[in-house]
C-alpha cells in the first residue's frame, strides 16, 4: 500500500482489502491496483482498450479494459474534475 512518504506491505487479498475500503473513495482499476479516486490527476487512453491513470504524485497505473467502463461511471459521478474521466475517453 502506497501512502505519502511510505510503502506498507500487506498480507491479504485485493478483494479483502477492497471490501475494507470506503467504496465512495476507493476503486479497483486493475486486478493488482486499488486507487483513491481523489488522488487521480488524469485518465488517458493507451492501447487495446486499456487506459493509463496518472496520480497526483506522477505515478502511472494501467487500468484494466474490463474495469474501464465501471470505473469511469464511478469516477465521473464522484470526481467530475478529473481530466479524461468522461464517457468519450
Amino acid at each position: 500500500m502506497h501512502v505519502p512518504g511510505r510503502i506498507h506491505e500487506l498480507r491479504e487479498t485485493m478483494s479483502a482489502l477492497q471490501a475494507r475500503l470506503d467504496p465512495r473513495r476507493f476503486a479497483r482499476v486493475h486486478r493488482s491496483a486499488i486507487v483513491n479516486i481523489q488522488r487521480i490527476k488524469t485518465i488517458d487512453p493507451w492501447f487495446n482498450g486499456h487506459h493509463v491513470i496518472t496520480m497526483d504524485n506522477g505515478q502511472q497505473l494501467r487500468m484494466s479494459r474490463y474495469q474501464h467502463e465501471t470505473f469511469l461511471r464511478l469516477v465521473s459521478t464522484r470526481q467530475p474534475g478529473i481530466k479524461g474521466a468522461d464517457a468519450s475517453t
